[in-house]
């Protein structure tokens, strides 16, 4: 069909004035049905011309008018109303109580360039008809085109989660509460459920309505299975079950009376289907029979006994576990509703079930853990706060089981050292220097667990060296711990569980590992020192001292590198593993009064001491690897 440009002209005035002549002669109809369609052809071509370069009449988008106004105009328009939407809150409502949203909370955005081409398009999309159609129609009434937004659905769902959680009510069925010693009906309530997706769209709604309005959320309905004949049936049936007293009968034969008024408490009525319909079961309560009967029959429980090991020099023996008893509910719940029905003797025997142990009897056989697989021990000084630490962190160990294919972390066994645990400040090191810290010495424990670990050939997971040497342990061979890192850690790769014991005295801590050695060999071989680097001067006023006045309080120490192999025999078979260790150089730290000239000490001058010694290298046995050291270092 012919168009020209936005205007429909029909075929019939296009025809030529010959044809009509010749071949047509209309009627008086026809020549009306001419002239109306020419009126329409004139009234379109006129409409056109009037719509260029503007929105049709009767357009708008939401509360505002763009009908008749210069595309510049609409846009400038839909652009200030968009800043408005984006800046100011919107309101929501649901059961009578309201939410106030931010558009950013949801990432909404107004697109204005959309929306403009949404209304622009409206008289001059579709076929002719549907054109004719719109523009006609925006003669008489408006056309809201809505805006074209952007909107983050997963934020919506987090707010419409919100609204839920604020305004669901879950109601209620039909049941029974007790009232002293008897037993009420409890009428039903129907539930109030948030409609998720009328209240995202609702959300949506807000956001882009102006001025600003309270946008009411939809909520729904939920019926329930029973009703209030079923309570006042369910009331009479419990009062049934409790119209005399029980009582109940423990295994060691005491016997505890059970009044009407304290059974009461213990009933419920729970809806259950019965062919088409439902009914409310009532029973005696196991949530309710725990809680309220549970701390009575404590005294009747006996806590189980795991399975433990015996040691017995070099060999290890297990100690067989023992099961308990605990209060079992759910059977004293169904012993009440069995002695509920009679009417005498009304006797219930109180449920115990057997408590088994963590670890069993016949677990910790399977464990294989039969003989000593290494030892190892450090020596310190008696009587200093850092010796209560390490013996603190000892017992937390002592006992400590690893299963076969098992990682044990220190820090996790150990847990954060605290005052409340027993720990005690004590030296520790950090950037060279001796500092008091809560649980410092902790590192000496963790040294003397990693050479027994060395020695019994298990695998390192984890461990940190020092980040300069301290003389009392094997250089290569030592860890440092501190909360919550670095921490120490093995893997148990052995077929057999691993125990660890330990022990000590007021100059010693030691730690022996029991297993299977499974026919291996552990020596250490350790390298030449290499690589040494110079200590650092470190000076540091102190006001305590007098002018002029210098006191050495660290000697500093040389910097190396350290290679320490362990070497496994097996089997005939060799393995030999390497551990590098980088230490730094200890700074040499000299404290001076204010006022006291700059410059180096006299060299081999015999510096008041200041501040904590470490203490004289103990002997060593033979020993195992280390890491780069951290820059704060726990205790020595």
């Amino acid at each position: 069909m012919p168009v020209a440009g936005d205007i429909f002209v029909p075929t019939l005035l296009r025809t030529p004035p010959a044809l009509f002549k010749t071949h047509l002669k209309p009627s008086r109809r026809g020549w009306i049905v001419v002239g109306v369609v020419a009126l329409v052809s004139s009234v379109l071509t006129a409409d056109v011309a009037a719509s260029v370069g503007r929105i049709r009449p009767g357009v708008k988008v939401g509360s505002l008018d763009l009908g008749g106004r210069r595309l510049n105009d609409a846009s400038e328009l839909l652009t200030n109303r968009a800043k408005r939407l984006t800046s100011e809150p919107a309101h929501l409502t649901a059961n009578g109580r309201g939410l106030s949203l931010k558009p950013e909370q949801v990432d909404f955005y107004p697109d204005v360039d959309r929306t403009l081409r949404r209304a622009k398009a409206v008289g001059r999309s579709g076929n002719v008809f549907a054109r004719i159609w719109q523009r006609s129609r925006s003669r008489f009434t408006t056309t809201d085109v809505g805006w074209h937004s952007d909107i983050d659905s997963r934020s919506v769902k987090n707010v419409v989660s919100q609204l839920s959680r604020r305004f669901d009510a879950p109601g209620r069925e039909a049941g029974i509460k007790a009232e002293g010693a008897r037993i009420v009906p409890v009428r039903p309530e129907p539930g109030r459920v948030l409609d998720r997706r009328g209240a995202a769209r609702g959300v949506v709604r807000a956001l882009e309505s102006w001025p600003r309005r309270d946008v009411t959320v939809p909520f729904q309905k939920e019926g329930r299975k029973t009703g209030t004949e079923d309570a006042d049936e369910a009331a009479r049936r419990a009062n049934h079950l409790i119209r005399a007293p029980i009582t109940l009968t423990s295994p060691k034969g005491d016997r505890v009376e059970l009044p009407p008024e304290e059974l009461a408490p213990l009933l419920e009525a729970v809806p259950k289907k019965q062919g088409d319909g439902w009914d409310l079961d009532v029973r005696f309560s196991t949530s309710l029979v725990a809680s309220r009967l549970g701390e009575r029959m404590k005294q009747f429980e006996t806590e189980p006994a795991n399975a433990s090991f015996a040691v017995q020099g070099s060999s290890v023996s297990v100690r067989p576990s023992r099961d308990g008893l605990k209060f079992d509910p759910a059977k004293t719940a169904e012993a009440l509703d069995e002695a509920a029905g009679h009417d005498e003797p009304r006797e219930a025997g109180t449920a115990f079930t057997a408590a088994e142990a963590a670890l069993t009897t016949e677990e910790a056989k399977k464990l294989k853990i039969t003989e000593l697989v290494s030892s190892f021990d450090t020596q310190h000084p008696c009587c200093q706060p850092r010796v209560k630490n390490i013996h603190r962190i000892a017992d937390a160990v002592d006992g400590t089981v690893v299963k076969p294919g098992e990682t044990f972390s220190l820090n996790k066994k150990a847990g954060k050292r605290t005052t409340e645990k027993g720990y005690l400040l004590a030296p520790m090191i950090f950037d060279g220097e001796f500092k008091d810290d809560v649980g410092g010495g902790v590192s000496q424990f963790a040294t003397t667990l990693h050479n027994a670990v060395f020695f019994g050939g298990y695998q390192f997971v984890s461990y940190k060296a020092h980040s300069f040497y301290i003389n009392r342990y094997p250089a290569g061979r030592e860890s440092t711990l501190s909360w919550p890192a670095p921490d120490f850690k093995f893997r148990n790769n052995s077929s057999a569980g691993v125990l660890i014991k330990t022990g000590y005295s007021g100059g010693s801590i030691s730690v022996s590992l029991y297993g299977s050695k499974e026919g291996k060999k552990v020596t250490a071989q350790a390298g030449e020192r290499k690589n040494f680097t110079e200590p650092t001067l470190k000076r540091m006023p102190n006001p305590s001292l007098p002018p002029g006045r210098e006191v050495m309080k660290e000697k500093g120490s040389q910097g190396f590198d350290i290679e320490v192999f362990r070497i496994i025999t097996k089997g005939g078979e060799t393995t030999r593993q390497r551990f590098f260790t980088r230490y730094k150089p200890a700074p040499r730290i000299i404290e001076f009064g204010p006022g006291a000239p700059a410059g180096s000490p006299t060299p081999g001058a015999g510096p008041t001491p200041g501040g904590p010694v470490p203490p004289p290298t103990p002997a060593q046995t033979p020993n195992p690897p280390a890491t780069p050291a951290p820059p704060r270092t726990p205790g020595p």
